[in-house]
């Protein structure tokens, strides 16, 4: 369930993020307080949603643009493995094996946070 939320909000934030450097070729994206938060949530909700929102964001820094751009093809727009292929002009297991390792480099990232704790 936890990794199902992080990839929500991912896509949202990258959803967000394109959609500023449509509107701002220049903007940065805002620090998580910009966003306004649900008035229920107790303030630790709203720290640790910050904390997970600036992990995510230094996280997805960390990948190439080639990684970030398969990612975001797959799981944001939704597109096929063969089609996400087919447009960046590269064989179906080049895409299939880049995408499993950043998705397994994410996972090894939250680990690496969640024993720090």
């Amino acid at each position: 369930a936890a990794l199902g939320w992080l990839l929500r909000i991912a896509r949202n934030l990258v959803i967000d993020r394109q959609r500023q450097r449509q509107r701002h070729p220049l903007v940065e994206v805002p620090d998580a307080e910009a966003f306004p938060s649900r008035s229920d949530d107790a303030p630790e909700n709203i720290v640790i949603a910050n904390e997970q929102y600036y992990r995510l964001w230094k996280t997805l820094e960390t990948l190439s643009e080639a990684q970030r751009e398969m990612v975001v093809l797959r799981y944001i727009v939704g597109w096929r493995v063969k089609e996400i292929a087919q447009y960046l002009q590269l064989p179906e297991n080049t895409v299939t094996v880049t995408i499993r390792r950043v998705l397994g480099k994410l996972a090894n990232q939250q680990e690496e946070y969640d024993g720090c704790l």
